[in-house]
């Protein structure tokens, strides 16, 4: 059996695993607001907004803001249901975020258990010897 952590090794295990999930949801929302961000250029772009003009609100070059028409499918949502989704995103960003964290957990609960295991002085349930 794995040794107990003293309080301050307990706290600080879970500051490293607490922050790593954290890392892990915003990483995800970052790639969801990125996408959101191309689709918005490229919608824009569809109803006449010129390039230069999204690079600029953009803070890219304008040849950046046409690599990302070129690859990037306009969306099928009218202009204000994307409007809507782009509002949920910036507006229940933290909401959201914690829905990604959540996910991630339970996508993989075993990796929760031996985390949870790890900090609090067990030993981790995939180091177990499997009973017969």
């Amino acid at each position: 059996m794995a040794q107990t952590p003293s309080p301050l090794h307990a706290n600080l295990m879970t500051d490293v695993w607490e922050l790593a999930s954290r890392k892990a949801a915003l990483a995800a929302q970052l790639a969801e607001i990125d996408q959101l961000h191309r689709e918005a250029v490229t919608l824009a772009h569809a109803f006449g907004i010129k390039q230069p003009v999204l690079a600029k609100l953009s803070d890219v070059t304008p040849g950046r803001i046409s690599q990302i028409v070129l690859s990037t499918e306009t969306p099928d949502a009218d202009p204000d249901e994307f409007h809507s989704a782009v509002f949920k995103a910036l507006e229940w960003g933290d909401d959201h975020r914690e829905r990604i964290q959540r996910a991630i957990a339970k996508a993989n609960p075993e990796a929760f258990v031996e985390k949870f295991e790890l900090v609090h002085g067990r030993s981790p349930a995939s180091r177990r010897p499997a009973r017969p």
